[in-house]
């Protein structure tokens, strides 16, 4: 996306290019953007955002807006611009459902921002560790929401540091980072997976979100018909492809209840 704002030095116009997706982000871009949302909140943050990501520096503000600089050029925002701008900004608000990740955290490489490459084992115990943070956070348990940062970061950046030997906690920056990969990645499955992941009685929340574990629990029993001696086989396959058969089964459940309803 451009914007133009007018030169004070002469009638012509000033482009300046910024991203309007997460995956339109270098990794550098996401770094300015989630330090800057560790640190600030709602339109201040935009507002910083935005000045980081054009490299335009504020000289004076008055009442009815700023004078910029960028590159040796002066230039004058007015409060409703910036406004503008800012709002142009309004994909920062929700994760999305296109996965893009950091590629490298703390000196880990990341796995496939889709999870093509984890098993479904994995997947699982990835899922565990979301909801485990996702329950710490209105009880307030700083351990248990640690744990879960760590967990969901060793997967997601597996590759093996001494510095991450000993630590037990993340910066707030790398927390909005994790979280905000995973949410996109949730969004990503349940687009492609309606069917398995679309809420069902008694595993769903008051808010109408899955209980994802005992949702897969319980595909997976229909996926081995009961037999446990299966289970580990279940378990070793790629998550895309374990989702694409619960899913299936999900979808031939659903079609067979509705077959039911309407013999009625």
């Amino acid at each position: 996306m451009y914007i133009k704002t007018k030169k004070t030095t002469r009638p012509s116009f000033y482009d300046v290019a910024i991203p309007t997706g997460w995956n339109e982000c270098t990794d550098k871009q996401k770094r300015i953007i989630f330090f800057i949302l560790s640190i600030k909140k709602g339109a201040p943050a935009k507002v910083s955002i935005f000045l980081k990501l054009t490299r335009i520096s504020i000289l004076k503000e008055d009442d009815l807006g700023y004078l910029c600089s960028r590159r040796g050029t002066r230039f004058y925002i007015a409060s409703w611009e910036m406004m503008s701008f800012i709002q142009k900004l309004s994909w920062l608000d929700t994760p999305g459902s296109y996965p893009s990740p950091l590629s490298v955290m703390h000196g880990r490489k990341a796995i496939n921002e889709r999870l093509y490459t984890v098993d479904f084992e994995t997947y699982l115990e990835l899922e565990s560790f979301y909801q485990m943070y996702m329950e710490s956070i209105p009880n307030k348990s700083l351990e248990r929401k640690n744990k879960a940062l760590m967990g969901m970061f060793n997967i997601l950046y597996p590759q093996t540091r001494f510095w991450h030997k000993w630590r037990k906690s993340l910066p707030l920056d790398t927390e909005l980072a994790i979280i905000t990969w995973m949410a996109q990645v949730k969004g990503l499955l349940s687009n492609y997976f309606k069917d398995f992941f679309q809420p069902a009685e008694n595993m769903a929340d008051n808010s109408g979100h899955v209980n994802v574990l005992e949702l897969c629990n319980a595909q997976i029993r229909a996926l081995t018909a009961g037999d446990i001696t299966k289970e580990d086989d279940a378990l070793k396959k790629k998550c895309w492809r374990a989702l694409t058969e619960l899913n299936a089964k999900a979808k031939e459940a659903k079609e067979l209840k509705k077959l039911q309803n309407d013999n009625k």
